[in-house]
C-alpha cells in the first residue's frame, strides 16, 4: 500500500465535498434575515463581499459550490410548518 500523508488525503476529500450557499441577493431579503440573532451580518455589501471570498476560496481549492437564492419568507414558513426554531443553526 502506498504511503500518502494525511494532509494530502484531507485535501483530496475536501475537493470532493459539494456545497450550496443560500444567497441573500437583495437588500430586502437581507433585512428580513437581520431579525434573527443568529444572523451576524450588519451590512449587505459586506455580506456579499464575504460570500464572494468564500466562493473564490472554494474554487481555488477545487471545491464545487452551487448558489441558490434564499427566500426568508419561505424559510420562516417552513420553520413554522415543521416546528423548527428559525433562529437556531441547522
Amino acid at each position: 500500500m502506498a504511503h500518502t500523508d494525511h494532509q494530502s488525503i484531507r485535501s483530496v476529500l475536501c475537493r470532493e465535498i459539494a456545497g450550496t450557499i443560500g444567497l441573500l441577493a437583495d437588500e430586502h431579503d437581507f433585512s428580513a434575515m437581520r431579525r434573527y440573532r443568529s444572523f451576524t451580518f450588519d451590512d449587505h455589501a459586506t455580506y456579499l463581499r464575504q460570500v464572494e471570498a468564500v466562493l473564490r476560496s472554494r474554487a481555488a481549492h477545487g471545491g464545487h459550490t452551487t448558489l441558490a437564492l434564499f427566500d426568508p419568507e419561505d424559510y420562516a414558513a417552513y420553520c413554522a410548518e415543521t416546528g423548527l426554531d428559525p433562529d437556531l443553526p441547522a
